[in-house]
């Protein structure tokens, strides 16, 4: 077996893999014969077909399966072994691979493209400047979170009709074209939440009905988006992408929150050991969780800039043609070239070059994100979410492990966690190593801000 490199361009190459009989011919043998100690054919006693005769029905397949492991075998070694930092991986050059006769040839040559990552030379210090926005929580954002607390830490009590807020259980039923119940349809008995409700005149249909009255929506439109939809009907969200028609609403149960009374029960049950006793350090807490609520999207904006600004200094050159074919062909004929070159400069390119400074940024000082690491943050999310009354003792119900666990095998929603956390310390150490110019502005006010410069920030974070 013998491996060629030869240089095409500045970043791009091929690798030409060379295989002789020799090199694949044991590997070959060792097949056919345990395909002959199973095979069972008329005439023949089991495993006493002629070995011949195997190699004459099997033989071409076998040695096409053991060609192509060789080469993906050979090239990740070489690969390793040459320490080639690779964009993507090596594709077949289809101008000069020929068609191979696995009947009669014993010597194969196959021809692969490569591209290279280019070297990349940035450095992170004072003499690069950016602006970084602290966000201040408007009053009605501060109001809405302590009426959302007092509704969290609130009592129940049943109720004959409903009112907004309140809390809507029953059965959730898939309808046909006739607005009767779907043979095989989806069928759900749940809670439905209010705060669920996108579309304003479908929430008001379900204000005032009462107990064992059915109500007939369009969870799309009552929803807003498929997401929102899937929790509304108990399925995932992939499975309500796709969903049309009605469904029915049964209410079986009606429960009426009583929101809690803002006193010192109260300040201990949301921030529990934190000394808060009167209403205006209680207010000032939550004006400084409403801010950090919201500075997350001024933290995106800030890394968004920063990587606009690095990848400028930092002038990456990429194997242009290589990338193109490398996206084409991993995209399986889902983008047409003709598509990817419209994107390449404004999309592809300058999201390879942000990754590859990106990549170095992390190497370079050591940021390493654990799975511990990524089982914390989802517990922070899950508490913050479901059980914010449990902060500082999330030990105490098991309901929060088993959610943790359950989405730890989900690999997109680790992959997700992952990418929010490399995101999260990146601003941290931008923070640190920059010239940060503070700012401080209103929610409101940095959106204004944003609009003007990174649009598609704001209305992603919106």
């Amino acid at each position: 077996m013998n491996i060629i490199k030869e240089a095409t361009g500045e970043l791009a190459a091929t690798l030409k893999v060379q295989f002789t009989e020799a090199d694949y011919s044991e590997d070959v043998n060792k097949v056919l014969k345990d395909h002959q100690k199973k095979a069972a054919m008329p005439g023949f006693r089991p495993g006493k077909v002629p070995f011949g005769h195997i190699k004459r029905m099997y033989g071409k397949a076998v040695v096409l399966d053991t060609v192509n492991k060789l080469i993906s075998d050979s090239l990740e070694n070489y690969i390793r072994d040459n320490q080639l930092n690779l964009l993507g991986y090596p594709i077949p050059n289809t101008d000069k691979n020929h068609t191979m006769d696995f009947d009669t040839q014993t010597e194969f040559e196959f021809i692969f493209d490569i591209g290279l990552a280019p070297e990349v030379n940035i450095s992170i210090d004072k003499s690069i400047s950016q602006e970084y926005y602290k966000i201040i929580a408007e009053d009605d954002i501060v109001e809405k979170h302590i009426e959302d607390i007092c509704r969290k830490f609130g009592a129940e009590e049943p109720a004959e009709v409903s009112a907004e807020n309140d809390l809507l259980y029953g059965t959730i039923m898939q309808l046909d074209e006739n607005e009767m119940p779907k043979e095989d349809g989806h069928i759900h008995s749940g809670y439905i939440f209010f705060t669920n409700m996108k579309d304003e005149e479908e929430k008001k249909r379900f204000i005032g009905i009462k107990k064992e009255e059915k109500i007939i929506f369009d969870p799309i439109k009552l929803a807003g988006d498929a997401e929102t939809a899937a929790r509304i009907l108990g399925m995932k969200k992939e499975d309500a992408e796709n969903i049309q028609g009605k469904y029915s609403f049964e209410v079986t149960a009606i429960t009426h929150v009583i929101p809690a009374t803002i006193d010192g029960e109260l300040f201990e049950k949301v921030f529990p050991g934190a000394g808060i006793s009167d209403e205006a350090s209680f207010r000032t807490k939550i004006s400084e969780e409403a801010s950090m609520s919201v500075q997350p999207t001024a933290d995106q904006v800030f890394l968004t800039r920063v990587a606009e600004q690095l990848t400028e200094l930092a002038a990456i050159t990429l194997p242009d043609d290589f990338l193109k074919r490398w996206i084409y062909e991993n995209n399986e004929g889902k983008l047409s070239m003709e598509e990817i070159e419209n994107d390449y400069a404004t999309k592809y390119a300058r999201s390879t070059r942000w990754e590859l400074i990106e990549g170095k940024i992390i190497a370079e000082n050591n940021i390493r994100i654990e799975q511990i690491d990524i089982r914390n943050y989802i517990q922070d999310s899950i508490v913050s979410q479901y059980f914010p009354f449990l902060r500082g003792n999330e030990e105490m119900d098991p309901r929060i492990n088993q959610l943790i666990d359950r989405i730890m095998k989900n690999q997109d929603e680790v992959r997700k966690a992952y990418s929010t956390l490399a995101d999260i310390r990146l601003v941290q150490l931008f923070k640190e190593k920059l010239n940060i110019i503070e700012k401080e502005a209103t929610f409101n006010e940095f959106v204004e801000i944003v609009k003007k410069t990174h649009p598609e920030s704001v209305n992603d974070s919106e």
